[in-house]
Protein backbone atom coordinates (compact mmCIF):
# COMPACT_ATOMS: atom_id res chain seq x y z
CA UNK A 1 0.00 0.00 0.00
CA UNK A 2 3.02 2.28 0.54
CA UNK A 3 4.36 1.57 -2.94
CA UNK A 4 1.39 2.46 -4.36
CA UNK A 5 0.74 5.82 -2.36
CA UNK A 6 4.53 6.56 -3.49
CA UNK A 7 3.91 5.83 -7.05
CA UNK A 8 0.71 7.92 -6.69
CA UNK A 9 2.35 10.28 -5.28
CA UNK A 10 5.18 10.69 -7.91
CA UNK A 11 2.30 10.50 -10.59
CA UNK A 12 1.02 13.83 -9.24
CA UNK A 13 4.20 15.46 -9.15
CA UNK A 14 4.38 14.06 -13.27
CA UNK A 15 1.50 16.01 -13.99
CA UNK A 16 1.81 19.17 -12.73
CA UNK A 17 5.58 19.42 -13.73
CA UNK A 18 4.50 18.04 -17.13
CA UNK A 19 1.72 20.50 -17.45
CA UNK A 20 4.24 23.19 -16.43
CA UNK A 21 6.70 22.36 -18.72
CA UNK A 22 3.73 22.17 -21.92
CA UNK A 23 2.79 26.06 -21.01
CA UNK A 24 5.90 26.71 -20.59
CA UNK A 25 7.42 24.96 -23.82
CA UNK A 26 4.44 27.00 -25.47
CA UNK A 27 5.19 30.32 -23.95
CA UNK A 28 8.90 29.88 -25.06
CA UNK A 29 7.51 29.43 -29.16
CA UNK A 30 5.36 32.72 -28.87
CA UNK A 31 8.64 34.97 -27.35
CA UNK A 32 11.33 33.45 -29.31
CA UNK A 33 10.25 33.15 -32.75
CA UNK A 34 10.62 29.32 -32.81
CA UNK A 35 7.92 27.23 -33.86
CA UNK A 36 5.69 25.22 -31.39
CA UNK A 37 6.30 22.32 -33.92
CA UNK A 38 10.38 22.90 -33.16
CA UNK A 39 10.05 23.12 -29.55
CA UNK A 40 8.31 20.20 -29.15
CA UNK A 41 10.72 17.70 -31.27
CA UNK A 42 13.35 19.03 -29.90
CA UNK A 43 13.63 20.38 -26.14
CA UNK A 44 10.30 18.66 -25.13
CA UNK A 45 11.62 15.46 -26.67
CA UNK A 46 14.90 15.75 -25.37
CA UNK A 47 13.58 16.25 -21.63
CA UNK A 48 10.83 13.58 -21.84
CA UNK A 49 13.61 11.15 -23.32
CA UNK A 50 15.81 11.15 -20.32
CA UNK A 51 14.70 8.51 -18.31
CA UNK A 52 15.24 6.43 -21.94
CA UNK A 53 18.82 7.54 -21.80
CA UNK A 54 19.43 6.73 -17.77
CA UNK A 55 17.25 3.64 -17.88
CA UNK A 56 19.17 2.63 -21.29
CA UNK A 57 22.58 3.58 -20.35
CA UNK A 58 22.55 1.95 -16.84
CA UNK A 59 20.97 -1.24 -18.39
CA UNK A 60 24.16 -1.03 -20.81
CA UNK A 61 26.87 -0.82 -18.44
CA UNK A 62 25.34 -3.33 -16.01
CA UNK A 63 25.25 -5.61 -19.33
CA UNK A 64 21.43 -6.07 -19.77
CA UNK A 65 22.26 -4.84 -22.83
CA UNK A 66 18.32 -6.42 -23.99
CA UNK A 67 16.96 -4.38 -21.52
CA UNK A 68 18.09 -1.13 -22.61
CA UNK A 69 17.20 -1.73 -26.04
CA UNK A 70 13.95 -3.05 -25.93
CA UNK A 71 12.99 -0.06 -23.96
CA UNK A 72 14.28 1.76 -27.00
CA UNK A 73 12.14 0.34 -29.23
CA UNK A 74 9.40 -0.41 -26.41
CA UNK A 75 9.00 3.70 -25.96
CA UNK A 76 8.16 4.14 -29.41
CA UNK A 77 5.37 1.72 -29.62
CA UNK A 78 4.13 3.32 -26.51
CA UNK A 79 4.66 7.02 -28.28
CA UNK A 80 2.42 5.97 -31.09
CA UNK A 81 0.38 4.60 -28.61
CA UNK A 82 -0.17 7.69 -26.90
CA UNK A 83 -1.89 9.52 -30.43
CA UNK A 84 -4.65 6.69 -29.74
CA UNK A 85 -4.83 8.12 -26.11
CA UNK A 86 -5.03 11.75 -27.52
CA UNK A 87 -7.99 10.59 -30.47
CA UNK A 88 -9.90 9.56 -27.40
CA UNK A 89 -9.86 12.00 -24.94
CA UNK A 90 -10.37 14.48 -27.87
CA UNK A 91 -13.62 12.71 -28.31
CA UNK A 92 -15.50 12.52 -31.93
CA UNK A 93 -12.88 13.80 -34.64
CA UNK A 94 -9.60 12.28 -35.79
CA UNK A 95 -6.50 13.99 -33.14
CA UNK A 96 -4.33 13.84 -36.52
CA UNK A 97 -6.67 16.28 -38.71
CA UNK A 98 -5.24 18.90 -36.64
CA UNK A 99 -1.81 18.29 -37.17
CA UNK A 100 0.56 20.43 -39.55
CA UNK A 101 2.14 18.34 -42.65
CA UNK A 102 5.77 19.26 -40.89
CA UNK A 103 5.17 16.67 -38.67
CA UNK A 104 5.77 14.33 -41.28
CA UNK A 105 9.41 15.27 -41.67
CA UNK A 106 11.13 14.04 -38.35
CA UNK A 107 7.79 11.35 -38.48
CA UNK A 108 9.68 10.23 -41.34
CA UNK A 109 13.77 10.68 -39.75
CA UNK A 110 12.32 8.35 -36.84
CA UNK A 111 11.04 5.42 -39.43
CA UNK A 112 14.30 6.13 -41.48
CA UNK A 113 16.36 5.97 -37.97
CA UNK A 114 14.62 2.44 -37.32
CA UNK A 115 15.16 1.04 -40.31
CA UNK A 116 19.09 1.51 -39.68
CA UNK A 117 19.03 -0.08 -36.54
CA UNK A 118 17.08 -2.72 -37.75
CA UNK A 119 19.69 -3.37 -40.36
CA UNK A 120 22.34 -3.06 -37.82
CA UNK A 121 21.01 -5.92 -36.04
CA UNK A 122 20.48 -8.47 -38.31
CA UNK A 123 23.88 -7.93 -40.37
CA UNK A 124 26.01 -7.76 -36.71
CA UNK A 125 24.74 -10.76 -36.21
CA UNK A 126 25.26 -12.57 -39.66
CA UNK A 127 28.72 -11.65 -39.58
CA UNK A 128 28.86 -12.66 -35.67
CA UNK A 129 28.06 -16.43 -36.57
CA UNK A 130 31.49 -17.13 -37.35
CA UNK A 131 32.58 -15.83 -34.23
CA UNK A 132 34.84 -13.40 -36.29
CA UNK A 133 34.75 -9.35 -35.38
CA UNK A 134 33.21 -8.33 -38.09
CA UNK A 135 30.38 -8.42 -36.35
CA UNK A 136 31.40 -6.01 -33.78
CA UNK A 137 32.60 -3.72 -36.59
CA UNK A 138 29.44 -3.96 -38.80
CA UNK A 139 27.42 -3.01 -35.20
CA UNK A 140 29.35 -0.01 -34.44
CA UNK A 141 29.28 1.23 -38.63
CA UNK A 142 25.83 1.22 -38.20
CA UNK A 143 25.47 3.32 -35.03
CA UNK A 144 27.72 5.67 -36.24
CA UNK A 145 25.50 5.59 -39.28
CA UNK A 146 21.99 6.02 -36.83
CA UNK A 147 23.48 8.81 -34.92
CA UNK A 148 24.99 10.90 -37.99
CA UNK A 149 21.75 10.53 -39.30
CA UNK A 150 19.88 11.79 -36.65
CA UNK A 151 22.09 15.09 -36.88
CA UNK A 152 21.52 15.77 -40.51
CA UNK A 153 18.09 14.82 -40.35
CA UNK A 154 17.51 17.55 -37.11
CA UNK A 155 19.08 20.17 -39.34
CA UNK A 156 16.74 19.49 -42.20
CA UNK A 157 14.40 19.48 -39.91
CA UNK A 158 14.74 22.98 -38.53
CA UNK A 159 15.62 24.39 -41.79
CA UNK A 160 12.41 23.14 -42.79
CA UNK A 161 10.63 24.64 -39.24
CA UNK A 162 12.06 27.96 -40.63
CA UNK A 163 10.61 28.28 -43.61
CA UNK A 164 7.07 27.38 -42.50
CA UNK A 165 7.28 30.24 -39.12
CA UNK A 166 5.51 33.09 -40.89
CA UNK A 167 7.86 36.58 -41.46
CA UNK A 168 6.58 38.20 -38.41
CA UNK A 169 7.18 35.07 -35.99
CA UNK A 170 10.35 35.21 -37.62
CA UNK A 171 11.48 38.60 -36.81
CA UNK A 172 9.87 38.76 -33.54
CA UNK A 173 12.47 39.95 -30.96
CA UNK A 174 11.92 38.37 -27.48
CA UNK A 175 12.92 40.87 -24.38
CA UNK A 176 16.15 39.56 -22.37
CA UNK A 177 14.60 38.98 -19.45
CA UNK A 178 11.39 37.59 -20.34
CA UNK A 179 13.15 34.99 -22.41
CA UNK A 180 15.09 34.20 -19.33
CA UNK A 181 12.60 33.95 -17.16
CA UNK A 182 10.69 31.42 -19.35
CA UNK A 183 13.85 29.59 -19.82
CA UNK A 184 15.10 29.20 -16.73
CA UNK A 185 10.99 27.86 -15.47
CA UNK A 186 11.31 25.69 -18.26
CA UNK A 187 14.42 24.09 -17.20
CA UNK A 188 13.28 23.91 -13.73
CA UNK A 189 9.99 21.83 -14.50
CA UNK A 190 12.47 19.75 -17.20
CA UNK A 191 14.74 18.88 -14.46
CA UNK A 192 12.42 18.01 -12.20
CA UNK A 193 10.14 15.41 -15.03
CA UNK A 194 13.64 13.81 -15.47
CA UNK A 195 14.11 13.06 -11.78
CA UNK A 196 10.63 12.00 -11.56
CA UNK A 197 11.10 9.74 -14.16
CA UNK A 198 14.38 8.09 -13.12
CA UNK A 199 12.71 7.40 -9.58
CA UNK A 200 10.29 5.55 -11.38
CA UNK A 201 12.45 3.39 -13.44
CA UNK A 202 13.61 1.84 -9.65
CA UNK A 203 9.46 1.05 -9.22
CA UNK A 204 9.47 -0.59 -12.72
CA UNK A 205 12.98 -3.14 -12.16
CA UNK A 206 12.10 -4.12 -8.77
CA UNK A 207 8.64 -5.50 -10.20
CA UNK A 208 9.54 -7.28 -13.34
CA UNK A 209 12.48 -8.81 -11.34
CA UNK A 210 9.93 -11.18 -9.70
CA UNK A 211 8.53 -14.43 -10.77
CA UNK A 212 5.34 -14.88 -10.56
CA UNK A 213 3.30 -18.00 -10.24
CA UNK A 214 -0.74 -18.80 -12.05
CA UNK A 215 -1.19 -22.13 -10.52
CA UNK A 216 0.89 -24.50 -11.40
CA UNK A 217 2.81 -22.54 -14.17
CA UNK A 218 5.79 -19.93 -13.14
CA UNK A 219 6.23 -17.58 -15.55
CA UNK A 220 9.80 -15.57 -15.95
CA UNK A 221 9.81 -12.00 -17.04
CA UNK A 222 12.57 -11.83 -19.72
CA UNK A 223 15.38 -8.91 -20.13
CA UNK A 224 13.46 -8.34 -23.63
CA UNK A 225 10.36 -8.66 -22.39
CA UNK A 226 11.18 -5.86 -19.11
CA UNK A 227 12.96 -3.56 -21.47
CA UNK A 228 10.19 -3.29 -24.07
CA UNK A 229 7.05 -3.68 -22.03
CA UNK A 230 7.65 -2.46 -18.52
CA UNK A 231 10.71 -0.20 -18.32
CA UNK A 232 9.58 1.13 -21.72
CA UNK A 233 5.95 2.29 -20.15
CA UNK A 234 7.33 3.45 -17.21
CA UNK A 235 9.95 5.49 -18.90
CA UNK A 236 7.20 6.60 -21.43
CA UNK A 237 5.65 8.40 -18.51
CA UNK A 238 6.87 12.01 -19.29
CA UNK A 239 5.43 11.64 -23.32
CA UNK A 240 2.01 10.51 -21.55
CA UNK A 241 1.82 13.75 -19.00
CA UNK A 242 3.71 16.09 -21.60
CA UNK A 243 1.62 15.56 -24.56
CA UNK A 244 -1.69 15.45 -23.11
CA UNK A 245 -1.07 18.74 -21.32
CA UNK A 246 -0.36 20.22 -24.40
CA UNK A 247 -2.55 18.97 -25.92
CA UNK A 248 -5.43 20.30 -23.56
CA UNK A 249 -4.09 23.82 -24.00
CA UNK A 250 -4.61 23.43 -27.59
CA UNK A 251 -1.06 23.00 -29.02
CA UNK A 252 -1.71 19.96 -30.62
CA UNK A 253 1.30 20.36 -32.92
CA UNK A 254 3.63 20.31 -30.15
CA UNK A 255 2.22 17.85 -28.46
CA UNK A 256 2.50 15.35 -32.11
CA UNK A 257 5.80 16.92 -32.33
CA UNK A 258 6.62 15.22 -28.94
CA UNK A 259 6.14 12.34 -29.62
CA UNK A 260 7.78 12.12 -32.73
CA UNK A 261 11.13 14.07 -31.84
CA UNK A 262 11.05 11.26 -29.00
CA UNK A 263 11.03 8.40 -31.44
CA UNK A 264 14.15 10.09 -33.36
CA UNK A 265 15.67 10.49 -29.82
CA UNK A 266 15.16 7.43 -28.27
CA UNK A 267 17.73 5.33 -31.68
CA UNK A 268 20.08 7.93 -31.09
CA UNK A 269 20.48 5.92 -27.53
CA UNK A 270 21.73 3.06 -29.62
CA UNK A 271 25.27 4.54 -30.43
CA UNK A 272 25.71 6.15 -26.55
CA UNK A 273 24.98 2.61 -25.32
CA UNK A 274 26.96 0.97 -27.71
CA UNK A 275 30.48 3.79 -26.93
CA UNK A 276 29.65 2.90 -22.91
CA UNK A 277 28.83 -0.81 -23.82
CA UNK A 278 32.85 -0.83 -24.92
CA UNK A 279 34.27 -3.14 -27.33
CA UNK A 280 31.34 -6.09 -26.84
CA UNK A 281 29.38 -4.22 -29.40
CA UNK A 282 25.90 -3.62 -28.42
CA UNK A 283 24.05 -4.49 -32.03
CA UNK A 284 26.12 -7.99 -31.92
CA UNK A 285 24.55 -8.57 -28.47
CA UNK A 286 21.06 -8.11 -28.57
CA UNK A 287 18.45 -10.81 -29.40
CA UNK A 288 17.14 -10.42 -32.64
CA UNK A 289 13.50 -10.71 -30.98
CA UNK A 290 13.99 -6.48 -31.12
CA UNK A 291 13.87 -6.80 -34.84
CA UNK A 292 10.09 -7.30 -33.77
CA UNK A 293 9.30 -4.91 -31.76
CA UNK A 294 11.10 -1.84 -33.72
CA UNK A 295 9.39 -3.22 -37.33
CA UNK A 296 5.59 -3.00 -35.62
CA UNK A 297 7.23 0.74 -34.12
CA UNK A 298 7.71 1.68 -37.82
CA UNK A 299 4.15 0.33 -38.69
CA UNK A 300 2.21 2.43 -36.14
CA UNK A 301 4.53 5.35 -37.11
CA UNK A 302 3.55 5.25 -40.84
CA UNK A 303 0.26 5.21 -40.10
CA UNK A 304 0.14 8.68 -38.28
CA UNK A 305 2.26 9.61 -41.38
CA UNK A 306 -0.78 8.56 -43.43
CA UNK A 307 -3.41 10.35 -40.91
CA UNK A 308 -1.72 13.30 -41.17
CA UNK A 309 -1.53 13.10 -44.99
CA UNK A 310 -5.02 11.62 -45.73
CA UNK A 311 -6.74 13.20 -42.98
CA UNK A 312 -9.86 11.39 -42.72
CA UNK A 313 -12.88 12.55 -40.63
CA UNK A 314 -14.45 9.78 -40.06
CA UNK A 315 -13.99 7.84 -36.12
CA UNK A 316 -15.53 5.08 -34.55
CA UNK A 317 -15.99 4.43 -31.09
CA UNK A 318 -14.45 7.90 -30.13
CA UNK A 319 -11.15 6.90 -32.29
CA UNK A 320 -10.31 7.93 -35.89
CA UNK A 321 -9.59 4.95 -38.06
CA UNK A 322 -5.64 5.86 -38.37
CA UNK A 323 -5.62 5.94 -34.36
CA UNK A 324 -7.76 3.04 -34.15
CA UNK A 325 -5.10 1.07 -36.25
CA UNK A 326 -2.29 2.38 -34.25
CA UNK A 327 -4.02 0.46 -31.38
CA UNK A 328 -4.49 -2.55 -33.11
CA UNK A 329 -0.78 -2.71 -33.94
CA UNK A 330 -0.15 -1.84 -30.54
CA UNK A 331 -1.83 -5.01 -29.46
CA UNK A 332 -0.64 -7.34 -31.92
CA UNK A 333 2.70 -6.25 -31.19
CA UNK A 334 2.60 -6.44 -27.47
CA UNK A 335 0.98 -10.20 -27.94
CA UNK A 336 3.71 -11.24 -30.21
CA UNK A 337 6.40 -9.69 -27.66
CA UNK A 338 5.06 -11.26 -24.86
CA UNK A 339 4.33 -14.89 -27.01
CA UNK A 340 8.27 -14.75 -28.26
CA UNK A 341 10.53 -13.63 -25.39
CA UNK A 342 8.41 -15.15 -22.20
CA UNK A 343 9.87 -17.97 -20.25
CA UNK A 344 7.28 -20.03 -18.61
CA UNK A 345 8.30 -22.82 -16.26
Amino acid sequence: IRDVERSRGLGDVYKRQGSRLSKFGDKLADISGLSSSWIGMILLATITSIPELASSVTASVSGVVDIGLGNVFGSNMFNMFIIALLDFLQGPGPVLLSVSATQILPAALGILLMAIAIGGIYTAHTFSQDSSPAGFIWGWVFSMLILFTWLVGAYISYRSEQTTVSDEEFARKARPRELRNILAKFTIAGVIVILMGIVLIGFAKELAARTYTIGSLNITLGDSFVGTIVVALVTSLPEVVVSISAYRIGAVNMAIANLFGSNTFNIVLIPIMDIVNGKQGLLAQVNQNHIITASFAMIMTTIAIMGVVYRSRKSFLYLGWDALSILGFYLLGTYLIFTVTIRLG
